[in-house]
């Protein structure tokens, strides 16, 4: 299994992994999770880490892990440019996973800089109903 893990250093010196990693022997779903603070430039580097990782598989399930995330930045919107591109070539559906009200809002509002992407977006409360929503096999 392939695993890439980008180490983000912010101004308050705190370190907040993005982790991307293949979640099936298939290499079909791409699990990313994000953890502690992050910010705009967190969502570049796990952009790149997605289009490293997918290179040049076909379209993948993408599963987003912000359970253990502390906030959400206020100007994410501005990276929905380049998600909707990479998006686009690489990704056909994504769950976004431990999302609270103010994250599925924001999530619905990518759909209308992606409208392809509306039905191909869903929400699971945990990793676990993520995966059993997709009928993804557990990564050995």
């Amino acid at each position: 299994m392939t695993v890439i893990y980008w180490t983000c250093f912010h101004q308050e010196g705190q370190i907040m992994p993005v982790t991307t990693q293949w979640d099936n022997p298939e290499q079909t779903v791409v699990y990313q999770q994000y953890s502690g603070h992050w910010g705009v430039a967190e969502v570049h580097q796990a952009l790149d880490q997605l289009k490293a990782l997918t290179n040049p598989q076909g379209p993948v399930t993408l599963l987003v892990d912000i359970s253990t995330a502390q906030n959400m930045p206020s100007n994410l919107l501005s990276a929905a440019g380049r998600m909707n591109t990479i998006f686009k070539e690489r990704v056909k559906a994504i769950v976004v996973i431990g999302a609270n009200r103010y994250i599925v809002t924001v999530a619905r509002l990518f759909t209308v800089a992606m409208p392809w992407l509306g039905a191909s977006m869903k929400f699971a409360n945990t990793v676990e109903e993520a995966r059993s929503a997709l009928s993804v096999k557990q990564p050995s």
